[in-house]
């Protein structure tokens, strides 16, 4: 069951129309286009692409075995409970932040390590393309509300949200359309904190593609980086030929060139061993 105030905050990703439950199904329907969306273990399922979902499980609790994905999240949980490790990265969580989205969540790592999912008193919301892995977050995790679509197509209503966090996961958006929607998504004064891909670390991943005569590999890895340099210069990226689907890297100067043109303030940009961006609508 879908609760009410989280209900509220959703927006259909066509129209971004109000959506409500149907009657007799946990369906969700756009009260404005009509478009009906699926509800898969009380996490809405509206993807703007087709996602394949898997079949649901009754006793996903006690699962021993987890997609890779989960696993890598679950790891990614352990990393942002312990601070002496070296990828260890948290936003900070002011008392006015009442309402947070988290691009990119997985299981809600960022949430469960901050601890915040002990708390009543915020609406902390997820959003990932990863069915499994929030179905295990919706599994173990109560105060976090999930939803199924894409970073670049946000389910969301405009200007609701206090502070949007993304955890290297804006790189496999449209970026620019990305950022359309998280300024629109975001209450006046509402902050960003958000992390990404510098250059080196898609070099690094060609380097990789390459000692491994990985020919796909390689392919991938060099439009990866075709696609950073156009949106260094020109500020647009292009989706995979064929396969469809976004990966670029990120300058700071192309980051921060959008932001000013979105409209955002006191923009902030820290690039060493993290690549952090946070800046205020």
């Amino acid at each position: 069951m879908i609760k009410s105030d989280f209900l509220n905050l959703l927006a259909c990703p066509f129209c971004k129309g109000k959506v409500e439950s149907v009657s007799d199904s946990e369906d969700l329907v756009c009260l404005k286009c009509q478009q009906s969306f699926q509800v898969y273990n009380n996490i809405p399922v509206m993807s703007v692409r087709k996602i394949d979902l898997p079949p649901m499980k009754k006793n996903d609790q006690n699962e021993d075995l987890f997609s890779s994905s989960t696993v890598y999240h679950l790891e990614e949980l352990e990393i942002a409970c312990n601070p002496q490790h070296p990828a260890h990265i948290m936003p900070e969580f002011k008392p006015e932040h009442e309402v947070i989205l988290d691009i990119g969540c997985g299981v809600g790592q960022t949430y469960v390590a901050a601890e915040l999912n002990s708390e009543n008193k915020r609406m902390l919301v997820g959003l990932d393309i990863d069915i499994e892995a929030m179905n295990y977050g919706s599994n173990h995790y109560e105060n976090i509300n999930y939803v199924n679509a894409f970073g670049d197509d946000l389910p969301i209503q405009s200007e609701s949200v206090d502070l949007l966090i993304s955890r290297v996961s804006l790189l496999y958006t449209n970026i620019p359309t990305a950022f359309n929607e998280i300024h629109r998504v975001l209450k006046p004064g509402g902050e960003i904190w958000i992390t990404l891909n510098p250059m080196h670390k898609q070099m690094q991943n060609l380097i990789k593609a390459i000692k491994r005569l990985s020919i796909k590999g390689v392919i991938a890895r060099s439009f990866v980086m075709l696609n950073g340099v156009i949106f260094h210069f020109f500020g647009k990226v292009f989706p995979f030929p064929i396969v469809g689907g976004y990966e670029s890297y990120q300058s700071e100067k192309a980051i921060r060139r959008l932001l000013e043109k979105k409209g955002f303030s006191n923009i902030k940009i820290s690039n060493g061993t993290h690549f952090l961006i946070t800046a205020t609508k």
